[in-house]
């Protein structure tokens, strides 16, 4: 009916001498090394084969009789407080509302949802109070169930005490922005309960959403600001607290302030494991840290967060959190270039997270990087696959995604062949960053368009190694600088600088580029040394094939146009279609593949893109 129990609970229903008997026949094993003494079934077919000869009614009577039992134990255990709720709801008892919802809170806490919803589903159809509601709510929300959990919110808008309302219209603005991507909706709810907020003493708690709100819709200085406000209220509630401290990390992650955003995290994360409603929550806290901590170029701290969370959440059982964990994985193997690792973790994730109704965040977040993973792999029809189901799950209002889906589209482009195209992307999502004041966004975008081999961002990226923390700033700056002025020497360094600093397929790329420079200049021992490094880089990416890659591996010297040509007539796209798509006449097309077509010393299109695309493996 349960294990484990305490011995001196479990003589209560029989007695001493039965339990040791039944030690004695291997029945059962009693376990002291927590310091209790607890009993649990030797094996559980003998749990199953009892259950099996007993009759319902019996088995409801003796899970009351058990649950009176740890009633009077005084037990202050949550699994006891589950425990006993579990029991008393298949037996013969009438459990009470508050017993259920203190005990779906401790199954909250023990990161158990599926039991949480449960218990606390059962408190609020018992007749529970507003407060039961409020915690049924909180549970679907961390479910990822966010419209059932707006059905339940709604219903609360004309709750009493105030205070309580006001707690729900807050709670429900923080669904509305993260699982039903709707943060316009949220200003309105946010609005319409700021009266009774301020006249509550709950300002604070209407601060730390409107943060999150901010943060959402583009503006992270204003978000950081707002949760910073929340946060010096030490009457902030644990769920606002952390919700603040979520904007508070993704707001400074974005502006470049890592400092800030490290102390941000450290007192959001130690916040999220001492409540019960916030418990879960320090997996997507996680995700928000390592973001900041992948655009800073701190890929060391990065790695460190993710294994410290996985080790969390090793007993916790199977559900949204295994999700997150897969994301984080599969995020940070994304970061350090180990390209199958990615692939491997974030389709493990899409599994994980599609019986789950609504988790925009999440679901957006994995198509995201996937077509990330697909484009540096150079599988375009897979990143493509990515792309398009990451429109349909990126909600419209999630401005704050913005820079991060041009730059997959970018990725995606380039792996088609398109490196005009995506370059341009790349140019439109560091405008739009810098217009929302994400510089270590634009960071990242400067640093890809000089892995595609244009290094115009060279002043603007020095300029922002003045604002944004973290090494990626430096080093991007470096790199497109020395490519601006092809100072292969100097290219090469910037390698060994992305090397160091973890991002495996920006030093694959720059030291292709390095071997591309080299040979240029007729440094040909040079030249060999770093394209054979290139391909180490790349194979250890597994595997990785950028268009730096591309042309420092393929031995005859084609322009950048010639081979994104080539890449366009081997998707099937005839001279007009192509001119149409790049902007140029069809004459001018002809133009280069003709040249194409003499340095390779082919005869036709057919071959032509056989030997670019035969030669480069993709």
């Amino acid at each position: 009916m349960a294990e484990p129990i305490e011995a001196g609970v479990l003589s209560q229903l029989t007695s001493a001498s039965a339990i040791e008997e039944a030690e004695n026949q291997r029945i059962v094993e009693v376990d002291t090394e927590s310091g209790r003494c607890l009993v649990r079934l030797a094996h559980p077919l003998f749990g199953e084969a009892r259950r099996a000869a007993a009759g319902e009614m019996r088995l409801r009577t003796l899970r009351g009789r058990l649950a009176d039992a740890l009633a009077r134990a005084g037990d202050t255990d949550p699994r006891t407080a589950v425990q006993r709720a579990m029991l008393e709801l298949d037996s013969d008892r009438r459990p009470e509302p508050v017993l259920l919802t203190v005990a779906a809170r401790a199954a909250m806490h023990l990161l158990d949802l599926a039991t949480a919803e449960r218990l606390a589903h059962e408190a609020s159809i018992a007749g529970g109070d507003p407060v039961t509601q409020l915690t049924y709510a909180l549970v679907l929300v961390l479910l990822g169930r966010g419209a059932d959990s707006e059905a339940v919110l709604e219903r609360l808008a004309s709750a009493e005490p105030a205070t309580v309302r006001v707690h729900a219209a807050t709670v429900r603005a923080a669904n509305l922005v993260w699982m039903l991507g709707d943060p316009a909706r949220a200003e309105t709810v946010l609005r319409a309960n700021e009266p009774d907020a301020a006249l509550n003493g709950l300002h604070a708690a209407h601060q730390a959403i409107a943060a999150c709100v901010h943060v959402v819709q583009g503006r992270p200085r204003r978000g950081a600001e707002f949760a910073a406000t929340a946060l010096a209220d030490p009457g902030l509630p644990p769920f606002h607290a952390v919700m603040a401290s979520a904007a508070h990390v993704q707001g400074l992650g974005a502006i470049g302030d890592i400092s800030g955003m490290e102390s941000a995290a450290a007192r959001g994360q130690a916040l999220a494991r001492q409540s019960p409603e916030t418990s879960h929550l320090r997996f997507w806290f996680g995700a928000l840290q390592a973001r900041a901590y992948r655009l800073a170029g701190r890929l060391d701290r990065d790695q460190e967060t993710v294994q410290h969370l996985r080790e969390q959440a090793e007993h916790a059982p199977p559900g949204i959190a295994s999700a997150q964990i897969t994301l984080l994985l599969g995020h940070s193997a994304l970061a350090c270039g180990r390209l199958g690792d990615a692939v491997r973790w974030l389709e493990d994730t899409r599994a994980g997270i599609d019986i789950y109704p609504e988790s925009s965040g999440l679901r957006a977040a994995v198509m995201l990087w996937l077509a990330e993973a697909h484009a540096a792999s150079g599988h375009h029809d897979a990143a493509a696959a990515a792309l398009a189901n990451l429109k349909v799950a990126m909600p419209a209002q999630y401005t704050f995604m913005r820079t991060a889906a041009s730059m997959s589209a970018a990725w995606t482009l380039a792996a088609e062949g398109a490196v005009t195209e995506a370059v341009a992307a790349v140019h439109e999502a560091a405008a739009g960053a810098q217009s929302r004041g994400e510089h270590a966004n634009e960071v990242l975008c400067w640093q890809t368009a000089t892995q595609f081999g244009d290094p115009s961002g060279a002043d603007r990226l020095a300029t922002l190694t003045g604002i944004v923390q973290g090494p990626r700033a430096d080093v991007a700056a470096e790199h497109a600088a020395a490519l601006a002025r092809r100072d292969a020497s100097a290219v090469e360094q910037a390698a060994i600088r992305y090397r160091n600093m973890g991002d495996m397929v920006a030093a694959a790329d720059a030291t292709a580029q390095a071997g591309t420079l080299y040979a240029a200049s007729g440094r040909n021992g040079h030249a060999q040394l770093a394209i054979t490094e290139a391909h180490r880089l790349a194979s250890a990416c597994a595997t990785a094939d950028t268009p730096a890659l591309r042309s420092a591996f393929q031995p005859v010297t084609l322009t950048n146009r010639e081979r994104e040509i080539i890449h366009l007539v081997a998707e099937g796209m005839t001279s007009r279609k192509i001119a149409e798509r790049l902007h140029l006449s069809a004459r001018t097309v002809e133009g280069h593949l003709y040249r194409a077509a003499q340095k390779t010393g082919v005869t036709n299109r057919e071959e032509l893109v056989a030997f670019l695309l035969g030669r480069t493996g993709a």
